[in-house]
């Protein structure tokens, strides 16, 4: 399967636009480019494809069938990339992975656990490995994200706050 190319991505949008608007000017508008901008590139993809996708009047812009065709199919991949957007921006905002906490006994239990509750359902994809344990972690060795602990970090790579 060949890939398509940017030029043809940039056809089929200003196609779209002008057909959806009625316009090759309304389309410039729209997209920020020059009328000659969207008609050139109208008639590259009209040129690659071998069809005619509009009939052209002074005062008219209308669908041939083989332009209603590649509207309808354009609009679909249109609103695709759009979910695919969509998709990428939520999961970038929603957490998800494991997150690995080192904590001694007290801390777990009267602070973290009875706090748990409310961050699993404001975080459902986020998974919680607590090791509880009054010993000190390396949290890079043991690949922890969070170590809660009193006193002294002892280790100068690791950011404290008191």
């Amino acid at each position: 399967m060949e890939q398509i190319g940017l030029d043809r991505l940039t056809g089929l949008v200003a196609f779209s636009r002008a057909a959806s608007l009625g316009s090759y000017t309304a389309a410039a508008r729209s997209l920020g480019i020059s009328p000659s901008a969207v008609s050139k590139s109208v008639q590259r993809l009209e040129l690659h494809l071998g069809l005619k996708l509009f009939s052209r009047t002074t005062r008219s812009l209308s669908l041939t069938p083989e332009g209603k065709d590649l509207l309808e199919r354009t609009l679909k991949l249109l609103r695709q990339a759009e979910e695919i957007e969509q998709a990428v921006v939520a999961a970038k905002s929603e957490p998800t992975g494991t997150l690995k906490i080192s904590t001694p006994i007290p801390i777990a239990v009267h602070i973290l656990a009875p706090a748990l509750p409310r961050f699993r359902s404001r975080y459902p994809k986020v998974v919680i490995d607590m090791r509880v344990a009054d010993r000190y972690v390396d949290l890079i060795e043991e690949g922890f994200d969070i170590s809660i602990r009193v006193g002294d970090p002892g280790d100068s790579r690791l950011i404290s706050n008191v």
